[in-house]
């Protein structure tokens, strides 16, 4: 997203520099994506998003960038790529269900929030929807080879290659479609993803409790 490379004094190995705006479901400018990196750059957390098994460590960070935007289509005035909906069903599917969630619109509303506790919302919030993604795919009988393709492959930069082979990319968007129906079955059918959400914006308490004088100004009680 920027040629610069920072040294970061998080734990683990973060990659958010290495984004692109073509790892991005949104349409993203280079003063966008510039406050994206000074918002991650804001707080310390600790590198879970990359204990996922369905997609690379790379590409799970972009799932944080995703979610960033999306609690900022309002004040940053963010549309998605339409040339990145079918190729990316999955991802969209899920937003769509984070975007309505009233505990999120809760959360938000009842303190002041600046861009780096937006992007500590967004990383929590990506955690839950891999853990939820991981677990449904897994689930699948072909779901730990689909899961071990992803992992070797740059899945957020799939639709940029031209060349990829007709039956390749036959596959990829089966594999969009099994599992867009998996989840809208688990979804309507359990509270799993909303137990996982409820689970984020604790840990997102937890953490502006631990950092409340340094951090964010309280509006209300949540």
């Amino acid at each position: 997203m920027r040629t610069n490379h920072y040294t970061t004094k998080k734990v683990g190995d973060y990659l958010y520099n290495q984004l692109t705006p073509e790892h991005c479901l949104y349409l993203i400018n280079e003063e966008k994506s510039n406050l994206f990196l000074t918002s991650s750059e804001m707080h310390t957390i600790e590198d879970y998003v990359s204990n996922v098994v369905s997609v690379n460590s790379l590409d799970s960070h972009a799932i944080v960038l995703h979610i960033w935007c999306l609690l900022n289509e309002d004040e940053l005035n963010f549309y998605l790529n339409m040339e990145k909906v079918m190729p990316y069903s999955i991802d969209h599917y899920i937003l769509k269900l984070l975007r309505p969630n009233k505990k999120i619109k809760q959360f938000l509303q009842s303190r002041t929030i600046d861009q780096g506790i937006k992007f500590v919302l967004a990383y929590y919030l990506a955690c839950a929807t891999l853990q939820w993604g991981d677990a449904i795919i897994l689930e699948h009988e072909q779901g730990q080879a689909l899961c071990e393709t992803n992992r070797e492959r740059d899945y957020f930069l799939l639709s940029e290659e031209e060349d990829l082979a007709y039956v390749e990319n036959r596959e990829f968007y089966h594999f969009q479609k099994t599992i867009i129906h998996l989840m809208a079955s688990d979804f309507g059918k359990t509270d799993r993803l909303n137990r996982l959400i409820d689970e984020a914006l604790q840990l997102m308490r937890s953490y502006l409790s631990i950092h409340a004088n340094t951090i964010v100004k309280e509006n209300s009680h949540f």
